[in-house]
């Protein structure tokens, strides 16, 4: 096991700090066991943490939520370096369109969504190296590790199934992915699509292909979604996916949590950076 560095230590300390601080046990620990809600809301801000991610694809993030009985609630954040002023205005404006009560549903995960795409460059550029990395490993000669795609696939004779593909077929398109077309064909296709104009290089526009970004995002959380394509993708294709579609997940999970919270207060929720550094001595 590598040897942490002083600014992971630093970030480990600070969110320990953080918690105990904010949060401290209120019960014995063996008669406090975490309920599903716990697990709800902890899934939450760890899918917040990674849309707070902006600097570099080995950045972190954790956050944490204060209620308190008087006044807003509070949303304490804190990332392995202190915040600059275009760091802390985009936080501001992430829970601005969340927590904005006139804005429709849709509408928030759309703007959310392109936000997001448009902060946290350095690391779903990471992740789309690293699927673009597996593509080209695998090549087209071995069908970019697709199993059977010479095998008939029954995924849309099942109508969860069928619901997935109709989602990435309003994303490609008819030509890309006709109806009735078994979904290992438009794999294939899609996959030489990804190498051939999302491979980051030197010459690679992300501003440019923010679209096509968002697109092969949404896909990639469909394709993990879909329990069918277990039996056809290689595991560590589908984990890589799921990492990029992860994005998707996070903007679903904030607007979610704004809603479920039932807090006529979230709108005016306040937003608190908090930095520990270790000293010198």
């Amino acid at each position: 096991m590598p040897r942490p560095t002083i600014h992971q230590i630093s970030f480990t300390l600070g969110q320990l700090g953080l918690y105990y601080k904010y949060s401290p046990p209120t019960t014995d620990w063996t008669q406090s066991p975490i309920t599903p809600t716990d697990q709800d809301e902890s899934t939450n801000l760890n899918l917040l943490a990674l849309l707070l991610v902006t600097t570099s694809p080995g950045g972190s993030a954790a956050v944490s939520f204060r209620r308190t009985g008087r006044g807003p609630p509070e949303l304490l954040y804190s990332k392995h370096h202190p915040c600059s002023k275009e760091e802390t205005d985009y936080i501001a404006q992430l829970f601005a369109i969340a927590t904005n009560p006139d804005v429709a549903s849709e509408v928030k995960h759309r703007d959310l969504f392109d936000l997001a795409i448009r902060y946290c460059k350095p690391k779903i550029l990471s992740r789309l190296q690293k699927i673009c990395a597996f593509l080209t490993n695998e090549g087209a000669e071995n069908n970019f590790g697709i199993r059977g795609l010479d095998q008939p696939y029954e995924g849309d004779t099942h109508q969860q199934q069928t619901q997935y593909h109709t989602g990435i077929r309003n994303f490609v398109g008819t030509t890309m992915f006709p109806p009735g077309s078994p979904l290992p064909s438009f794999l294939k296709n899609w996959f030489h699509f990804l190498l051939q104009t999302l491979e980051p290089s030197s010459g690679f526009n992300y501003e440019a292909r923010h679209n096509d970004i968002a697109r092969t995002i949404l896909i990639s959380r469909l394709l993990v979604a879909d329990p069918q394509n277990r039996r056809i993708l290689d595991p560590e294709l589908l984990y890589r996916l799921g990492k990029l579609g992860e994005y998707r997940v996070a903007v679903v999970a904030l607007v979610r949590w704004i809603q479920n919270s039932n807090s006529d207060h979230l709108c005016h929720l306040k937003l608190t950076e908090v930095w520990t550094k270790l000293g010198s001595g």
